[in-house]
């Protein structure tokens, strides 16, 4: 037999900021909007939601981390350019957290 194998590992499960999968980068920003668009998901405001969905397929897909507010003028970041997302994105570089996102 194969006893590498493991049987009903843990697939798919992995720490909060393992970075391992796709925005691992920018993986700490990720889950605090991914928190974002999970609480309007609840609160069932679908434009709010699909609005956080776009960001954090954005931040999935950057080739760099974000690291000051400059970043954002980048190309690649041009759909982190909203007002709204500016803010948060300000808000966690200064305080490592986005308020509504705990």
């Amino acid at each position: 037999g194969n006893a590498c194998a493991p049987q009903g590992g843990d697939s798919g499960s992995s720490p909060p900021h393992a970075g391992r999968s796709g925005g691992g980068r920018n993986a700490e920003l990720l889950s605090e909007f991914e928190a974002l668009q999970s609480h309007y998901a609840a609160r069932g405001d679908h434009w709010r939601e699909a609005s956080y969905r776009k960001v954090v397929a954005a931040l999935r897909a950057l080739p760099f981390r974000i690291t000051s507010m400059n970043d954002l003028e980048r190309p690649e970041a041009a759909a982190l350019a909203g007002r709204h997302t500016r803010k948060k994105v300000s808000e966690f570089l200064a305080a490592g957290s986005i308020e509504l996102a705990k």
